[in-house]
């Protein structure tokens, strides 16, 4: 009989990505459980009222979480199984209202899995799901339950994953340190780096907001999907890449980063459209790229396009904006005032 666990996935490799990483590969769900190896020593569960406590050991430890839900007699009931190592536990939503986790050391990774908690009421044809809210910073994260509240909160793991269902939200904040990132590819992103070299995904929620936590120095990547995407990029501290999936349409943002890339590789026609800061802007426009870059408050920023199809540039915001369009699949409109030769790359 097949185990309800999910195996945590080996992304090890995407640590060595720098400058501009390639998306990793779309991870698959497998619901089996993993063998463990036999140094970790035992983790402790405390339950307390209805919150259940989770402690790691100061060795590497793994956290795992799932979460099903059934309907009967007019409400729901979530079944909660959790374990960390070799040790595992079950309860309901009737026993257990707050999880709390702790790594307490060493190299943690901890796993959510929100995938398999549809539920059917009597008579409906349709499957329902309760949502989620899933945030992951550095150092671990917290999960918000379809009331808002806060339903499980764990710290100390520089490696999390959360598997998310289509009507769960998903959050990202970059690690803190340098040279940190976020990449988003459709219907899963992660944030990586940092002082600890963190890594933290999110797979399968429609929305996804990440935020920098490091503007200076922190990095944003969008890569699109081979249906139609649409990258937006707006100065200094937004931008965007929305489209679908072979299943599910998605909205990935980005907010407080001052280095932004968007990347059309996968076809589709995609489109890159670029806005204006308030201050003073430049923007060069060429076939395979565009980008825009200025100074925004004395903070330097840089946005970049490549590879799409189609570019729409407007400087509608103020400042004194200026363009270098060298390609009639670039658009500038508004206030620009048109330079040739282009400006030096910042």
């Amino acid at each position: 009989m097949s185990s309800p666990w999910p195996n945590p996935f080996r992304l090890a490799g995407l640590f060595r990505h720098k400058r501009r990483p390639t998306p990793a590969r779309r991870p698959t769900v497998r619901l089996e459980i993993e063998s463990l190896e036999s140094r970790w020593v035992p983790a402790t569960f405390t339950v307390t009222g209805t919150t259940l406590t989770v402690a790691g050991t100061p060795v590497n430890d793994n956290f795992q979480f799932l979460e099903t839900t059934t309907y009967s007699n007019g409400s729901t009931v979530r079944n909660f199984y959790v374990a960390m190592n070799d040790q595992t536990i079950a309860f309901t939503s009737n026993q257990i209202s707050t999880i709390y986790v702790n790594g307490n050391g060493g190299s943690d990774t901890g796993l959510v899995n929100f995938t398999q908690d549809a539920f059917t009421i009597p008579g409906q044809t349709s499957s329902q799901e309760l949502q989620h809210t899933v945030v992951l910073t550095g150092g671990g994260g917290y999960v918000l339950d379809n009331f808002g509240n806060v339903f499980m909160a764990f710290a100390n793991f520089n490696n999390t994953q959360a598997y998310l269902g289509v009507s769960d939200k998903g959050t990202l904040f970059t690690p803190s340190g340098s040279n940190a990132s976020l990449v988003t590819a459709g219907d899963y992103s992660y944030t990586q780096g940092g002082t600890n070299s963190e890594f933290h995904l999110i797979q399968g929620a429609r929305t996804l907001n990440g935020f920098s936590t490091n503007p200076a120095t922190d990095i944003v990547y969008h890569y699109d999907t081979s249906g139609f995407n649409w990258f937006q990029a707006a100065g200094s501290g937004f931008s965007q890449m929305s489209g679908s999936t072979s299943t599910q349409p998605f909205t990935n943002s980005a907010f407080g980063f001052r280095t932004q890339y968007g990347f059309s590789s996968n076809g589709g026609n995609d489109i890159a459209t670029f806005y204006d800061s308030p201050a003073n802007d430049n923007l060069v426009g060429q076939t395979n790229f565009t980008y825009m870059y200025g100074t925004v408050n004395g903070a330097s920023y840089f946005d970049d396009a490549i590879g799409f199809s189609r570019v729409f540039a407007f400087s509608q915001n103020g400042g004194i904006d200026y363009a270098s369009v060298y390609s009639n699949l670039v658009t500038a409109s508004g206030h620009w005032i048109f330079l040739t030769p282009a400006p030096q790359n910042p």
